[in-house]
């Protein structure tokens, strides 16, 4: 009782006392995204998640505070036990109601906030990339991210050491512009460079059955530079080999035109690169070392981070809409042109779509866990 006067006197109230932008900075969403995900929740009559009556119980912990104490553990990076005293629950408790929350949340909004992109889609970040990169066919920028594994079990830690000299576990993730992932890959070890995590990664199953090419034929043909194209490319470093998906800067660029596409290249990579930071910063439990011990529990926990940003990105993008699905050109439908510099000849410099895989991608989107058998193989 004493936890559930405290939330409504403090955040969801009539007149609470942390105003709109108090929430939001609190717990990154806004309260009517919250409000949403109360809604969702009871829609979908979970036993932990089911609503108490006050009146019939002295003690009872709220459904506001089983969703607003995982969400603020998520947030900062702290564990689940921290914010008990405010919320009233026992660490039994605050601990159930972090791993729940994690499940219900992929359970509900996964097929929405880590979708596949449709034909609409693609239309949508083709238009977006056109309007504020000056290139057709962008899909976006492909990396990969380490996430530091503090509690590795002794007897995995030799596999999750990489360049990093400690435990860690990679995803591998692809952005528009506007930081939303469209591809989320998770559960690689650290050991893996990217090459490696790209020959498992279900991207390139993808490139190989050609899924994605059904999507994409209505998008194309575009033309790049002086060249036409008819399948959309993504931006990656020097690492990745040579695909006619692939799009990669000069490592030692000679001449006026190797040189304006490296710049170009690199500025525009900094989509991921800015989209990994933000996602750090909003969710603090990605850059601070993992203390869970299963990866079955921190697959589900990562997976709803990422879930968390993207809601957060489409919030930004259809004006604080929570129910609009994401439209990643809804911002630029009605601006003015913008000046953006491309270098001439881009596709004939690095997209060639005569050599490499012709068959598509796709962008299978979800947490990747590795099984007992690749763990004891990368371990080999």
């Amino acid at each position: 009782m004493r936890a559930f006067n405290c939330i409504q006197s403090d955040y969801l109230g009539p007149e609470p006392l942390f105003k709109d932008r108090q929430f939001e900075i609190h717990f990154r969403v806004s309260r009517s995204r919250f409000q949403r995900l109360m809604e969702d929740v009871c829609k979908i009559n979970d036993p932990f998640f089911k609503p108490v009556s006050v009146i019939h119980k002295k003690k009872f912990t709220s459904l506001e505070a089983k969703l607003l104490l995982p969400l603020k553990t998520l947030c900062y990076g702290v564990p689940s036990h921290t914010f008990q005293d405010y919320f009233q629950m026992s660490g039994t408790q605050t601990k159930r109601a972090c791993d729940r929350f994690d499940i219900i949340l992929n359970k509900i909004y996964k097929s929405e906030y880590l979708r596949l992109p449709t034909q609409a889609d693609l239309k949508s970040i083709n238009d977006l990339h056109k309007e504020v990169h000056g290139v057709s066919g962008l899909i976006g920028s492909l990396d990969c991210m380490h996430t530091y594994w503090k509690n590795c079990p002794k007897a995995w830690q030799q596999s999750y050491k990489g360049k990093e000299k400690k435990p860690t576990i990679v995803l591998e993730a692809a952005c528009d512009y506007h930081t939303w992932f469209w591809h989320c890959s998770y559960g690689y070890p650290g050991s893996l460079n990217d090459i490696n995590i790209w020959d498992m990664s279900p991207l390139l199953e993808a490139f190989i059955d050609g899924s994605f090419h059904a999507i994409e034929k209505d998008v194309g043909p575009f033309k790049v530079g002086k060249t036409d194209l008819d399948e959309m490319f993504l931006l990656v470093d020097g690492i990745y080999p040579k695909l006619s998906r692939f799009a990669k800067q000069y490592a030692q660029p000679v001449g006026t035109r190797e040189r304006k596409y490296t710049k170009w290249h690199e500025s525009v990579r900094k989509d991921i690169e800015r989209a990994f930071g933000i996602l750090q910063l909003q969710f603090q439990f990605i850059c601070t070392p993992i203390k869970i011990l299963s990866m079955k529990l921190i697959g589900p926990r990562f997976s709803a981070c990422l879930i968390l940003h993207n809601m957060l990105v489409s919030d930004r993008i259809m004006c604080g809409d929570v129910y609009a699905t994401y439209k990643p050109s809804n911002q630029f439908q009605e601006d003015e042109d913008i000046d953006v510099e491309v270098p001439e000849d881009i596709a004939n410099v690095q997209v060639d779509q005569n050599e490499g895989m012709n068959e598509g991608l796709t962008n299978n989107v979800g947490v990747q866990n590795l099984s007992e058998t690749e763990r004891n193989t990368v371990s080999k």
